[in-house]
């Protein structure tokens, strides 16, 4: 039996000729994506630098030519989502403490420690949707929309989480195995 060089998952060589050291394509894959990333984003870099000047020049010719247009069709999306705006930075939305709860948790992520893009998460589910949401300090947490995106197809695909550190715990688990499988 041989073992992989990269995950050291034993395995079987199935056919006659060659050498076999990784278990799948993927790691293959993978490996060579490891061997060669600072290389591949080396070449990424440079192709950037040298058309940089050159896209720059295509974008600014596209929006003057265009620009009467996308006012028109940025005043229209501002029109039709108005009520959606206005809902979004409604005050009283979490029963008027969603400062407060940003300020409780220092305006960081609970689970990321993230600063940018956070919002207030119901951890019992509840929400804008029903009427008799509960808006109590400890069923409302901090989180960064990165973290708060996978917290809710975290509880679509598994379960209802009660608790900020049933949140934070879980989270990390998902943050930790979406890491390794990058790599």
């Amino acid at each position: 039996m041989n073992k992989c060089v990269r995950c050291n998952k034993g395995f079987v060589i199935n056919h006659t000729g060659g050498v076999k050291v990784f278990c799948s394509i993927l790691c293959r894959q993978k490996a060579y994506i490891e061997k060669n990333r600072l290389q591949i984003k080396e070449q990424r870099r440079k192709h950037y630098q040298k058309n940089r000047d050159k896209e720059r020049q295509m974008c600014a010719k596209w929006y003057q030519k265009n620009k009467k247009s996308e006012i028109e069709k940025n005043k229209e999306y501002r029109a039709m989502n108005r009520e959606m705006f206005n809902w979004y930075h409604n005050k009283d939305r979490f029963g008027g403490i969603k400062d407060l709860i940003l300020k409780r948790d220092n305006f960081h992520c609970q689970v990321c420690g993230g600063e940018k893009k956070i919002c207030v998460h119901h951890i019992d589910g509840t929400n804008y949707i029903k009427k008799n949401a509960n808006n109590g300090l400890e069923n409302l947490i901090t989180l960064c929309k990165s973290c708060h995106s996978k917290l809710h197809w975290w509880q679509r695909k598994n379960y209802e989480l009660k608790s900020s550190e049933d949140i934070v715990r879980t989270m990390a688990k998902v943050i930790e195995a979406d890491s390794k499988s990058l790599r």
